[in-house]
Parts: C-alpha cells; sequence; structure tokens
C-alpha cells in the first residue's frame, strides 16, 4: 500500500468531507449569529461580556467553540445510533446537558471566578447561556446536515 492509496479510501474521503463541511458550517453560523445577529447579546443581555469572548479574545474563542461544537457533533452521532428522537431534540438535550455540566463544575466545584465562563453562566445565567448554545449548535446541525445531503 503506497501513500495515495490513502486518498482513494471511502471513509478518509468521507471524513475529508464532513470535516469541510462542518468548517463551512461552523464558520457560516458563527458569522451569522455572533457578529451580523448579535445573537449572544440579545438571548444574554451581557453585551460586555460578548464583547470579550466574540471581539477581545476572537482567535482563541473561535478556535475553543471549533472543536467544542465538533465535541457536540461527535457526541450526538454516537448518541444518534442508539435513539430515535428527532435530531434538534437530541442536539437539544445534549447542549443542555453540557450546560448544566459546564455550570456546575465551573461555579459550583471549582469556582474559577477568574473564568469567562463563570462570568457567562453567572451574570448571563444558565437558562440564557443553554438557549445560546441549542439555538447556534442546532443551526450548524442544520446546515452541516443540509451540506452533507446535497453532497450526496
Amino acid at each position: 500500500m503506497n501513500f495515495m492509496d490513502i486518498f482513494k479510501n471511502k471513509n478518509f474521503l468521507d471524513m475529508i468531507t464532513k470535516f469541510h463541511v462542518y468548517s463551512i458550517a461552523f464558520c457560516t453560523i458563527t458569522f451569522l449569529l455572533a457578529y451580523v445577529i448579535p445573537l449572544a447579546t440579545i438571548i444574554s443581555n451581557q453585551p460586555k461580556l460578548v464583547n470579550d469572548y466574540y471581539y477581545k479574545k476572537f482567535n482563541e474563542h473561535f478556535i475553543f467553540d471549533f472543536f467544542l461544537v465538533a465535541g457536540y457533533l461527535l457526541l450526538f452521532e454516537f448518541l444518534k445510533k442508539y435513539t430515535d428522537i428527532n435530531q434538534y431534540i437530541l442536539m437539544s438535550l445534549i447542549c443542555i446537558s453540557i450546560a448544566i455540566t459546564a455550570y456546575v463544575l465551573i461555579v459550583h466545584v471549582f469556582k474559577n471566578k477568574s473564568s469567562f465562563f463563570y462570568d457567562w453562566f453567572t451574570k448571563a445565567g444558565i437558562f440564557r447561556a443553554a438557549t445560546y448554545d441549542i439555538i447556534l449548535v442546532n443551526s450548524i446541525l442544520f446546515v452541516y446536515s443540509f451540506l452533507l445531503k446535497k453532497l450526496k
């Protein structure tokens, strides 16, 4: 097997396609919901926090969100195999579970007051934080699923 045979492997090509489609979906939705429609500000009523997250520390948070949402999608793909729940309800449940877990760990267990997420959860509130995640991640899932269907 030579190196070029890797590029003939259907599973490898599917993974590359999914990565590119995910990248397009993530960038498009993040741009629309964070910058065109400042949805985080609208939902949280915390413009200073949103400015710090999406503008002042763009590079680190963009990369963090890219991998975080990818983790949501990987968990979604795993759980989707074992349930017949509507995909958007399943993703919403994943978002709620992760938000509650993060809230408990950051605010109550570790009490990391220097973390952005400590401020996000305490100032915006867990309900608003989870609502934003649900809308953002489900929107990315929608575009991701739509593009994958169009490519098949």
